[in-house]
């Protein structure tokens, strides 16, 4: 198939359109029998950076750590490569090419950089080189334990673990959480050259949401564990109106004009940019 792909500068060029390498199908997510995730239906295709975003509580952890196998899907189909991942562990994610860097960034305090790597049997050089290569400022800081890096270099770490297990689909929840915006705009741009130059599809939970978008091939937003509108990074960005509406909560009509959920693409009808009606 041959479509016009957005770039997260907006530009679009007509190239092959690449199968997903995630897919979520009417996926619905909950915590002890409460619903929080409903009918969710998104995709990432290799290479591609795509944003989820949306209020606190809209559902965005939930749906990573759905993802991840770390909270069970209730319903509805999650496939990685076009494979069922239903009923394979956290673990078995991990090895068939999922990683997931949580919020609070999965590292232990103390650890050094170079254990840590040990710990997830990345001890190999090559493995660690290709994490340094994004990161060289850890290559100094092996011997150094992870409770005295700066937030950032804490960041980097969790990044380069997950770099250097080579996979198939990058999880990133609040990548910027408790970092300086500066920081931050170093940070994501490693992400998309990471996923330009490994073909990994990166899916991103960011707070900043316009250097999320910078960095964005497409979007989706999350209300209430809902998804409420989708559509290329330049898209959403262009639409402030959409982005404070979503990050109040509410999906209701907008200064008079259409309903949020309809002037974009939502949930069953191009939530995976083919048409479904």
């Amino acid at each position: 198939m041959t479509e016009a792909v957005p770039s997260p500068s907006g530009q679009e060029a007509t190239t092959p359109l690449a199968a997903p390498v995630l897919e979520l199908d009417g996926v619905s997510i909950a915590y002890e029998r409460a619903p929080v995730v409903r009918d969710l239906a998104l995709a990432v295709r290799p290479g591609e950076v795509v944003a989820l975003l949306g209020a606190n509580g809209a559902g965005k952890t939930t749906t990573l750590r759905g993802i991840s196998g770390l909270l069970k899907v209730t319903s509805g189909s999650i496939r990685l490569a076009g494979q069922e991942l239903a009923g394979a562990s956290p673990a078995a994610r991990a090895r068939r090419g999922i990683a997931h860097v949580p919020h609070d960034r999965g590292i232990f305090f103390g650890l050094t950089v170079a254990e840590h790597f040990r710990l997830d049997g990345l001890a190999a050089p090559a493995r660690q080189q290709a994490a340094f290569e994004h990161f060289p400022a850890l290559a100094d800081l092996r011997g150094r334990r992870a409770g005295l890096l700066s937030g950032g270099e804490q960041q980097m770490l969790a990044l380069a673990r997950a770099i250097a297990r080579e996979p198939q689909v990058l999880l990133l929840d609040e990548m910027s959480l408790g970092l300086a915006p500066v920081v931050v705009e170093r940070l994501l741009p490693i992400v998309s050259d990471l996923a330009a130059s490994k073909g990994v599809g990166v899916l991103l939970v960011e707070q900043h949401v316009h250097l999320a978008l910078k960095i964005a091939h497409r979007g989706y937003i999350l209300s209430h564990g809902e998804l409420i509108a989708s559509g290329t990074a330049s898209e959403l960005a262009s639409d402030s109106a959409l982005l404070q509406a979503s990050y109040l909560g509410t999906a209701l009509a907008v200064m008079g004009e259409a309903p949020v959920q309809h002037r974009f693409r939502v949930a069953g009808r191009r939530a995976h940019g083919i048409d479904r009606a």
